[in-house]
């Protein structure tokens, strides 16, 4: 999937001087939005206990078009950026960010998993909720598009050098770039190998429970 924010910012000039500093979009204080979130993430087979851990939340803007889930990302030099993907299902945009250069930024979640040192790669921050979902991850990065820049894949290297194995999770519609992935991951850890969606499904969030579980072997 070509992301929105991708052919954005290959159109920004790079930014010269310090990194503005970036606010997140307000959580809802509404009691109804966050049992919303929790709605619409369980009825994906993800864990509303896992976003919440890694700082996801739901805010109302009408200007990010009426309900959605913020999900954080990080960056190395330690300056914000951010998606909020719409739970409506009424949006123009299905996902928004800030209109400011994205740099290195990932979505890097994690979990606590005794005995588990496994990362997975890949597009989009659902799939990386529900393979953190599965107990078989410690650690998901979402690329958050399928043609990451130079300075994104040092960040994510960066993070992979510290797991035993890593998995790349593709999208149906995206298997040749994931492929290509596992060069620029060769020889970062162990093990490493690619994951293709089960047959009739487009990634990673869309597979049932045990789907993902066998993909994640």
């Amino acid at each position: 999937m070509d992301y929105r924010h991708e052919r954005k910012e290959r159109a920004l000039p790079k930014p010269a001087g310090p990194v503005p500093v970036l606010a997140l979009p307000k959580p809802s204080g509404l009691e109804s939005d966050w049992l919303a979130l929790d709605s619409y993430l369980c009825s994906r087979l993800l864990s509303p206990g896992i976003a919440y851990l890694n700082g996801w939340y739901p805010t109302y803007d009408p200007a990010l078009g009426g309900l959605r889930v913020v999900i954080p990302a990080v960056r190395r030099d330690g300056a914000r950026y951010w998606q909020a993907r719409d739970l409506t299902g009424r949006a123009r945009l299905r996902y928004t960010s800030p209109k400011i250069a994205r740099g290195d930024s990932v979505v890097w979640l994690r979990r606590s998993v005794p005995g588990v040192n496994t990362v997975v790669i890949c597009e989009g921050p659902m799939d990386a909720l529900a393979a953190l979902g599965t107990g078989r991850v410690r650690t998901a990065v979402a690329l958050m598009g399928a043609t990451p820049s130079p300075d994104v894949w040092a960040h994510v290297l960066d993070i992979v050098r510290t797991h035993n194995t890593c998995v790349v999770l593709a999208d149906s519609d995206a298997i040749a770039e994931s492929t290509a992935w596992l060069a620029k991951l060769a020889g970062c850890c162990r093990v490493l190998y690619l994951a293709l969606p089960a047959p009739g499904k487009k990634d990673f969030a869309e597979m049932t429970t045990e789907e993902r579980k066998d993909a994640l072997r």
